[in-house]
């Protein structure tokens, strides 16, 4: 017993003496652990308490989403690790946390066309948190959208005005956009607010924040110098211990370390340095080419591809016959592939072509050459080329889906009516007077098809014990092949459409949203009776093998994530006209709390007469606009109550009463209470 409480003694002495400003405290929970440790500045210890602790208690809400916020930014086992807690959190689809955590995980690990609609959904289930605004303008930001990355930090300053990060964060997106004054102001807002801030965490960000400072400083003075003239000095002799011009180690490892940074257009300018460096080096080309792409910069990429592919050929040791060397060759055709690619955002189809044949030509085996060329060939169209590409790539890869899919699309597409006819009759899906072909026969024989290409004659066998009726079989070269019935095809769809419902369910997806979904080209996954269509069987099957391949009702389908940030057009027609009517625009964090406050469903304030909210489609997202002046054209009886809700959330006050029933008075009972809507329509008092 006197040697543990001399143990004690002794790390109530080695806490007093540690970096921790005012008394000691054992931390007694495992946030202020994780909060101890990273303070300290060992995130990975950190991290490992969040895992160990949430292992204990998945439900712990607080250091989930702490070990969210310290999740590195880079990809990371404890990613995965996060997810796999995320997934077994009772009630987390209904939480804006569990969408928070995906938002990040899939970031860090590159999918940023999943990290945002599931920032979005988060913001939709929690619009007053500061966090919420911190993920999606960090996921614009990575995906090189400034402009919505700013507007996103700003939304998180005003909500948030007194978080220190919240300043830093925008001031950080102000610098990357080379706006020097708003970044100024908000570094200097984060360093006072760091400085009032208790714990270590928040001194080292001061000492951080103060660096940035310093350095935007001494950029301006810089700038602002002015050149005075000086006398011609004597050049004096060289000196051995004069510095020496930056070698071009040193330029990559800063172009390097700016890319870590998510600072891609500083990024493309320093390795831009580098290739004056080492002119004849072509990977610094290469990799620069690839920072324009993701800069929208297109045709100066092109270029820089174009110098790549040269000098990876130039430079490369022959194999025998006088050819570049295998490893040299791959990366050429890479360059070539890049290329194409290129090309084909700027929709010119012949240089399309031109540069995956010029890949091919170099390396006749690249899958990603044979593949493009193949969608070139179909786009055209010349279907057969298309055909001989795509069995060309199942040659190299015998198990690629893709090529496999297209060339069965493609072989389905070249079929005459009457060849199609006499399948569906062989198939017992017709009758056998019919005599001509149908839209909606041809659906019936492709997703057939599809369904056989699934195995879905297999699974039929493990369900059913008899198969009579369900299939017919076909003498082909390669031997027997079974082939569905319209029978079998019915049963195999009802199996499959219980499977789907069961597996969405097992992704944390509401029983009534289900029905709703779209796939990631925002087609229905269901019909109308609660049955997969064909996109939707499509969909299940991704699903089942692991990929996102829904969409929620509130989610859009993704645009390709290198894709630029779309031109600013000028606004529609619709916007002057509710601006002279008398409406206002609000934001959309704005519009998602007011249908949170008032309960109001939108097609409540959408619908004619009333039209309280208009809802505009812009060039880029859309824009909502609120009845907000009284006496205008558009005020009705209490409508323009709702300007208050919107100024009340800008004031910072977003808090609902809790509860249906009011409390009793005065010996009356407790009564129903109603908001601006009750039961999904306006209520006025009457």
């Amino acid at each position: 017993m006197p040697i543990k409480i001399i143990a004690l003694a002794f790390c109530a002495l080695a806490s007093a003496g540690s970096a921790w400003a005012g008394p000691a405290v054992q931390a007694t929970t495992p946030l202020e652990n994780a909060a101890q440790a990273y303070g300290q500045g060992r995130t990975g210890t950190a991290l490992d308490i969040c895992l160990e602790g949430l292992e204990a208690n998945p439900a712990d809400r607080a250091l989930y989403l702490y070990a969210v916020d310290i999740l590195p930014e880079e990809r990371s086992k404890y990613g995965a690790l996060l997810d796999a807690v995320n997934s077994r959190t009772p009630g987390a689809a209904a939480d804006y946390a569990h969408f928070l955590g995906l938002c990040k995980i899939y970031r860090t690990t590159g999918r940023l066309t999943d990290a945002l609609p599931n920032c979005k959904k988060a913001l939709s289930l929690e619009p007053t948190l500061w966090p919420v605004y911190r993920e999606l303008g960090l996921t614009y930001s990575k995906s090189g959208n400034r402009r919505k990355a700013a507007e996103y930090f700003s939304q998180g300053v005003e909500i948030s005005s007194g978080n220190y990060q919240a300043h830093y964060h925008l001031a950080a997106e102000y610098e990357k956009a080379g706006d020097r004054a708003g970044a100024m102001k908000h570094y200097r807002r984060a360093l006072d607010l760091a400085k009032k801030s208790a714990g270590a965490a928040a001194r080292t960000d001061s000492d951080m924040i103060a660096g940035r400072i310093r350095r935007l400083g001494v950029k301006k003075e810089t700038v602002r110098q002015p050149a005075k003239p000086k006398p011609e000095p004597v050049k004096p002799a060289p000196s051995p211990a004069a510095p020496k011009p930056a070698t071009f180690e040193a330029c990559a490892r800063d172009a390097a370390e700016a890319e870590r940074n998510n600072e891609i257009a500083a990024a493309a300018e320093k390795l831009s340095a580098c290739a004056a460096l080492a002119p004849q080096n072509a990977r610094v080309r290469y990799d620069r080419a690839n920072l324009l792409l993701r800069l929208g910069k297109y045709e100066p990429a092109v270029e820089e591809y174009q110098r790549a592919a040269g000098l990876f050929v130039k430079n490369s040791p022959q194999a025998p016959g006088g050819q570049p060397g295998a490893g040299d060759r791959s990366l050429a055709a890479s360059c070539h592939v890049k290329i194409a690619q290129t090309w084909d955002k700027l929709g010119d189809r012949e240089k399309v072509i031109s540069h995956y044949q010029k890949a091919l030509d170099i390396n006749k085996n690249d899958l990603n050459a044979l593949l493009g060329l193949a969608a070139a060939y179909e786009a055209r169209p010349d279907l057969a080329a298309a055909a001989a590409l795509y069995q060309r790539a199942l040659k190299a890869d015998p198990a690629n889906a893709r090529a496999k899919a297209r060339l069965e699309e493609l072989n389905f597409g070249l079929l005459s009516d009457a060849e199609l006819l006499a399948e569906l009759k062989e198939r017992r899906a017709a009758d056998a007077a019919k005599t001509e072909l149908s839209e909606e026969d041809r659906e019936t024989v492709r997703n057939m098809r599809e369904a056989e290409r699934h195995g879905a004659v297999d699974f039929l066998k493990s369900k059913m014990l008899l198969m009579r009726g369900f299939t017919v079989s076909r003498e082909t070269q390669a031997g027997t092949k079974l082939l569905l019935t319209q029978a079998g095809f019915r049963t195999y769809h009802g199996h499959l459409t219980r499977d789907a419902v069961q597996l969405f369910e097992k992704k944390g997806i509401r029983l009534q949203d289900v029905f709703v979904l779209k796939d990631l080209k925002g087609k229905p996954i269901f019909d109308p009776a609660g049955k997969l269509t064909g996109d939707g069987m499509t969909a299940y099957w991704q699903a089942r093998d692991g990929a996102k391949s829904w969409l929620l009702p509130h989610e859009a389908p993704p645009a390709p994530p290198d894709a630029a940030p779309p031109v600013k057009e000028k606004d529609p027609p619709e916007v002057g006209r509710a601006e002279r009517d008398g409406y206002r625009e609000i934001s959309e964090p704005e519009y998602s709390w007011l249908l949170q406050a008032t309960e109001c469903p939108e097609l409540t304030l959408t619908e004619k007469p009333r039209e309280i909210l208009r809802v505009i489609k812009g060039p880029e997202h859309l824009r909502y606009f609120l009845c907000y002046i009284d006496g205008a054209i558009c005020a009705m009886k209490g409508t323009t109550k709702l300007a208050l809700y919107v100024e009340g959330y800008r004031a910072g006050d977003t808090k609902l009463s809790k509860g249906n029933r009011s409390t009793a008075f005065f010996g009356t009972g407790a009564v129903e209470k109603k908001r601006f809507c009750h039961n999904g329509k306006i209520w006025m008092g009457d």
